[in-house]
């Protein structure tokens, strides 16, 4: 099968959200797109981390055969500025697996586009142009798409950075939160696109903050329902003279049974793959490895 790479247009949609669907089916946290859903993506109206306003030339190429997409990719350019040319920016690119033809088609003309557009290396799956309805916050390429990483590799793209993610699939079983300093406990609750609203944990000591622990509803990087059964904790941090002392512990843990206390059935958190602390920390609290995911780089 030999495709044509054509330009998106709003009669693929159907068909692209098909090949969407089929190709995250089983990936953590990605859940089925409409039709609507993937055309406001690919119009760029949709995203999460770095504003889309620091992109230009954005690029929507499809692989089809006789009407039906078998591959998908949206690139662009970052903004230029004074002291930074601008990095190619591959947001999203993946094929059918097993139609390699298909893929390598995609990916060249993908290149051919994105290098017409700026002299910079070029960054894939970064986490802070993060696909809409693609994974949690802090999301690169996930690893289950291994047929997309390593058509990448073929074409001179290495891996930059990893994002793992930890799952909690069942929160009917906590500790108690034990805190051993004394400390004044703030709980805020953030209505957001979920059905459950986010919400803060703080620690303080006379006024001053020692740490907080943020989670999210997995409803803001998907509609789906089932999305929102997870909580994400986007942000767990301790001051720099309370680290160390159990503070992250007890935060997490006591963020945890407000989860539970909200309806959250699960919950889900992600770190740097170099920061083997928190990994530690995580994978000896109740949490699993269910992803790595990788941001990717290509040198001109």
């Amino acid at each position: 099968m030999t495709p044509s790479i054509v330009s998106w247009d709003p009669k693929y949609a159907s068909s692209a959200a098909n090949f969407w669907n089929r190709l995250l089916e089983g990936v953590p946290h990605c859940y089925d797109v409409t039709a609507e859903e993937l055309a406001r993506a690919a119009a760029g109206e949709e995203g999460a981390g770095a504003p889309l306003q620091a992109l230009r030339d954005d690029t929507v190429l499809l692989a089809v055969h006789e009407g039906e997409v078998y591959g998908y990719a949206h690139a662009a350019a970052e903004q230029v500025k004074d002291w930074h040319a601008g990095a190619g920016i591959i947001r999203f690119f993946a094929y059918e697996q097993g139609n390699r033809v298909a893929g390598k088609a995609l990916l060249e003309a993908v290149l051919s586009e994105v290098r017409t557009r700026t002299p910079e290396n070029i960054r894939a799956f970064p986490a802070n142009y993060r696909y809409p309805c693609y994974h949690f916050l802090n999301a690169n390429l996930s690893n289950r798409l291994d047929h997309v990483e390593a058509l990448l590799g073929v074409r001179g793209f290495r891996r930059q950075r990893a994002e793992i993610f930890l799952d909690m699939p069942d929160l009917e079983s906590l500790p108690a939160p034990i805190m051993t300093i004394p400390c004044e406990l703030a709980v805020e609750h953030t209505p957001g696109k979920g059905e459950l609203p986010g919400f803060s944990v703080r620690a303080f000591r006379n006024g001053e903050l020692m740490g907080e622990c943020v989670h999210t509803s997995g409803q803001e990087y998907s509609p789906r329902p089932e999305a929102g059964e997870w909580a994400f904790c986007s942000w767990l941090g301790v001051k720099t003279p309370w680290q160390g002392k159990g503070i992250g512990e007890f935060l997490l843990t006591r963020a945890l049974g407000e989860a539970k206390d909200l309806g959250y059935r699960r919950a889900s958190i992600s770190t740097s793959g170099d920061n083997y602390r928190a990994f530690t920390f995580y994978s000896n609290h109740g949490y699993r490895v269910v992803d790595w995911t990788y941001e990717l780089g290509c040198e001109r």
